[in-house]
């Protein structure tokens, strides 16, 4: 009942041709070679983005299942990696691609005409999905620190200490919607991505950047799309990880969790009682 989400990254110039997108090494997906991500068991993709460096070009997933019928499209693909106020995210919906455990998955990009300066995939990965409970929606703010915040490192997801904006009574919760907004920063370097680390829980939910508080996610996030993300208990708020490019990437950002509260200390369901 969760989802995970994977990067695929190339900084540099990219000639005409096809090649595979070099992974963004991960600690929930095993890596094959330096282009494939491997899942523990099968899993569902149900929304993938690609940001290119320029606009000549164009990218599919590819794996020995998927290239049974032919390698996927993603679709839109945007014409840079540098965050935008409205992400132009592939949403598959009742239609998402299986990827079975065992198999390589890759991200194929091909330039058709003119270098691309870079190419950025993030693949959304869910072992099932779980409609949103019943209860009422809040949502929390989490930031990085005023002192003592984290250096991302260069095309790494780097664990960043947070501040919340508020102490969540005592319970458990699920994540419904979750957003991510970097600090501008000067190309290169870019806030590409965010996912959280939940305490009992394989599978790390994500998202991708967005510029400024005044943006707003795809409608994948605002309408619930994905379902449940994740779950956690109140004494074991979620970590932060994000993956910025560029070796003078800045250090702050914000980011906002949806939140249905499931049930109280005592680990009876609040469904019944307006979340309390």
């Amino acid at each position: 009942m969760a989802i995970t989400v994977v990067g695929y990254l190339n900084i540099g110039s990219m000639s005409v041709g096809t090649l595979d997108l070099p992974v963004v090494a991960d600690q929930v997906l095993s890596q094959s070679g330096s282009t494939g991500l491997i899942a523990p068991w099968s899993m569902n993709i149900p929304a993938a983005f690609l940001g290119l460096g320029g606009t000549t070009g164009y990218g599919r997933m590819n794996s020995p299942t998927l290239a049974q019928l032919i390698a996927p499209l993603i679709r839109p693909a945007a014409g840079t990696i540098a965050p935008t106020s409205n992400p132009a995210l592939q949403f598959l919906g009742g239609g998402a691609l299986r990827f079975p455990a065992g198999e390589s998955l890759r991200v194929q990009v091909t330039v058709e005409s003119s270098t691309l300066t870079g190419a950025f995939a993030l693949i959304f990965l869910q072992d099932r999905f779980e409609p949103i409970p019943q209860g009422p929606i809040y949502t929390i703010m989490f930031k990085s620190p005023g002192s003592g915040a984290t250096t991302p490192a260069n095309g790494l997801w780097t664990p960043s200490l947070v501040e919340w904006s508020d102490q969540l009574p005592a319970g458990k919760y699920a994540i419904i919607a979750m957003e991510y907004v970097p600090d501008s920063a000067s190309s290169p370097n870019f806030g590409l991505a965010a996912r959280l680390i939940l305490s009992g829980q394989t599978l790390r939910p994500g998202t991708l950047g967005i510029t400024g508080l005044d943006g707003q996610n795809s409608r994948y996030m605002y309408d619930h799309r994905f379902g449940v993300l994740g779950t956690f208990d109140s004494f074991a708020m979620p970590s932060v990880e994000v993956l910025w490019t560029g070796s003078s990437p800045a250090t702050g950002f914000h980011g906002f969790l949806q939140l249905v509260k499931i049930a109280d200390a005592n680990g009876k369901s609040c469904a019944c009682n307006g979340g309390r």
